[in-house]
């Protein structure tokens, strides 16, 4: 009888521990997503040009061909007016993981298979010498400071 009841008390005490170390993933996975970037505006890929020459963080497409290839809103969005925005990584390209530049690769070299949906943080500009309405000759740059996450999406429909 008595090592019944010790074994009872083990069981309760499992139970408490497994609860206790429970309890916290809860807690973390029911938190809203958190800016990991605190102080940087997260913006609408569409608004880029408000806010010029001002550090933000946007979620945009990447894609292209040859050598016309920029940024864009993402399915989701639709804008107004869709500037073209080329991608200046130069000042992140070798800070990238290998993985990011791995998918960075595949999307040049399969552009007619794939995109990405990148998450990351810069500075809009126009300032380069192009004109809008010429493919690859955009005057509109996003200088990047970091990216946050790379997606490679699979284009359908072509």
């Amino acid at each position: 009888m008595v090592r019944e009841f010790i074994d009872s008390q083990m069981v309760m005490r499992m139970k408490l521990y497994k609860l206790i170390l429970f309890v916290p993933v809860l807690f973390f996975y029911f938190l809203p997503a958190q800016n990991p970037a605190p102080g940087i505006p997260q913006i609408s890929f569409c608004d880029l040009p408000k806010y010029k020459d001002q550090i933000v963080r946007i979620t945009c497409t990447y894609s292209g061909e040859d050598s016309y290839w920029g940024i864009g809103a993402l399915l989701n969005e639709k804008c107004s007016q869709n500037p073209a925005i080329e991608l200046n990584l130069a000042e992140v390209r070798n800070r990238l993981s290998k993985k990011n530049q791995k998918l960075l690769d595949k999307v040049h070299e399969k552009y007619w298979m794939y995109y990405l949906v990148l998450t990351t943080t810069g500075r809009f500009e126009n300032s380069l010498q192009g004109n809008d309405k010429d493919p690859g000759q955009n005057s509109n740059q996003f200088i990047v400071q970091d990216i946050e996450e790379i997606r490679l999406v699979e284009r359908t429909g072509r």
